[in-house]
């Protein structure tokens, strides 16, 4: 599912990388929903998982709509939270911009800091409760950050970035039962949220329910044609089905967006492997030899096994 570290890159981030049944990886998931936008496999450095995320209505309505332009979080009305007077929203207002300001640059523990203020002066609202939980998670506790994607769902129910942000969270520790359940609600809530479609095939794929994977990946693909890690996973979930053309094209497709895209190299010469292509299978094990000499290591462990 996609790349991260720092968070937007989450899903190709971690090299625990899992291996299916038929030998590929499972690529990582997409990275979280920052700011309450809609953001993406099946999991490392972090695993499953690009889209932001605030709420309808964090109480800074038109206010708020203003920062769109300033914030990759893709801010939109519907992000921003209902109800609270005028007044309020204003006060609240700067919250908003700080917090914008430090997702874009990445500095998570000023969030932190931030949010904890923040949810102290507006107990009340999701969205420091929300940014709480990204500063949380993109500092690797995981723990911490679904509580606070929790407590912000709590106060807001049909909070579906704070939810695929929560089965994220839940697909890093492992929990997978509780982060399909997640991303379920996030896309029953917001049937057009690409991130939480990839990221709920990648979760499929961990589960071993290959079928499902697919309907769900190649929704993401349709809604989100630009996320390397769907197109990846629906790789996989097709390589799983014994469906090698496809999986073929889903993974070439990944490449074209993601041309050093080291695990999808690695599934690509499997692939080639598979169906008796071992021209192509050479040219893939160079492309991964020159991305990632540990990858390639890997790889050749692989190819090797009857």
């Amino acid at each position: 599912m996609g790349q991260r570290p720092g968070r937007r890159e989450r899903a190709i981030g971690v090299s625990m990388l899992t291996v299916l049944g038929a030998g590929l990886w499972l690529l990582p998931h997409s990275a979280c929903a920052g700011t309450l936008g809609d953001g993406t496999t099946a999991f490392p450095r972090s695993p499953i998982v690009e889209e932001r995320a605030v709420a309808e209505g964090f109480g800074v309505r038109d206010l708020a709509i203003q920062l769109a332009e300033y914030s990759a979080s893709q801010f939109q009305k519907s992000d921003i939270e209902r109800g609270g007077t005028k007044a309020a929203d204003e006060r609240e207002l700067p919250y908003f911009e700080q917090a914008i300001s430090l997702e874009n640059a990445r500095g998570w523990n000023r969030l932190l800091d931030l949010s904890v203020k923040w949810t102290g002066a507006y107990p009340n609202e999701g969205a420091p409760w929300f940014f709480l939980g990204l500063a949380y998670e993109n500092l690797a506790e995981y723990d911490k950050a679904i509580d606070a994607y929790r407590a912000a769902i709590q106060r807001r129910q049909d909070f579906s970035k704070a939810w695929c942000n929560l089965g994220t969270c839940y697909a890093y520790l492992g929990r997978y039962s509780d982060a399909l359940n997640a991303f379920q609600t996030a896309v029953q809530q917001k049937d057009d949220f690409g991130r939480a479609w990839s990221d709920l095939g990648g979760t499929y794929v961990q589960l071993g329910r290959y079928s499902e994977a697919v309907t769900a990946l190649e929704k993401a693909t349709q809604l989100r044609p630009d996320l390397p890690e769907a197109w990846g996973n629906l790789g996989s979930a097709y390589a799983e089905l014994k469906n090698y053309d496809k999986a073929i094209s889903a993974t070439k497709e990944a490449l074209r967006l993601k041309p050093d895209y080291g695990e999808a190299w690695c599934n690509l010469a499997i692939l080639y492997k598979e169906t008796g292509r071992k021209n192509e299978m050479a040219k893939a094990c160079q492309k991964v030899r020159e991305i990632d000499p540990k990858l390639e290591k890997d790889l050749s462990s692989k190819l090797a096994t009857p």
